[in-house]
């Protein structure tokens, strides 16, 4: 059976996504010094997983193609956003220690989840993307701030008072979990009377929503040590 473009180019995303996975697994995993509590599994959780996931999407999407009928090639926007797609990719790569992995995340998912939108319906326009862009990563240092002031705060009072299951890093992600919640649907209500529309506010939730979920999992609960990058405090 002679494969189409489209149906090639998941095979080979698969194929570098266990590459990728190989390598992962070869890499020494460690677990945070001073983890009395267990909840580190260790560095090598996110590639993996990462890699993982990476494999199931390709796979999909190959075994989606194959049910297709014709052999033609993709049309020239779909190519180009595919181009855009592994640019930012390795841009993300590039990015994720130097920048940080929130607002590397969350940056990036904010871009791919807009020029998929952009491909398939209509977006908003470029400008004022950049604009709702900022916006999101304005957002992502305040969620991320009001979590270190969460956790500053508990620390101080252990110390202060002897409240020492604040330490604790489970009733510390805890706190962070309620209290994220609240300014999600405050963020969410305030961006209307902004000028967000509808869809702006969906892309912009999604983005932070989706970056904030993987950092409180694997920063707060499994304490996996993720690079800080320009947000340094």
């Amino acid at each position: 059976m002679r494969l189409s473009l489209h149906q090639l180019f998941p095979l080979g995303l698969f194929i570098s996504a266990i590459g990728y996975l190989a390598f992962a697994l070869g890499m020494p995993s460690t677990s945070m010094i001073g983890d009395s509590f267990g909840y580190d599994p260790g560095s090598a959780v996110v590639p993996v997983g990462a890699a993982l996931v990476f494999a199931a999407c390709a796979l999909w999407s190959f075994f989606k193609s194959l049910k297709e009928k014709g052999e033609g090639g993709l049309p020239a926007n779909a190519r180009t956003l595919i181009f855009l797609n592994v640019v930012l990719s390795i841009v993300f790569i590039a990015a994720f220690r130097h920048v940080g992995f929130l607002l590397s995340t969350g940056v990036i998912l904010y871009v791919l989840i807009w020029l998929n939108l952009r491909a398939i319906s209509e977006a908003s326009s470029p400008i004022r993307a950049v604009v709702w862009g900022l916006v999101t990563t304005g957002y992502l240092v305040a969620m991320y701030s009001v979590s270190r002031l969460i956790i500053k705060t508990m620390f101080k009072l252990a110390r202060t008072h002897g409240y020492y299951e604040l330490r604790d890093p489970f009733y510390q992600a805890l706190a962070v979990v309620g209290v994220f919640p609240l300014l999600f649907i405050a963020v969410g209500y305030l961006l209307p009377k902004l000028g967000a529309t509808r869809q702006e506010v969906t892309l912009i939730q999604t983005s932070v929503g989706t970056t904030l979920s993987v950092y409180v999992l694997f920063r707060l609960i499994f304490l996996v040590q993720l690079p800080q990058g320009l947000l340094f405090w």
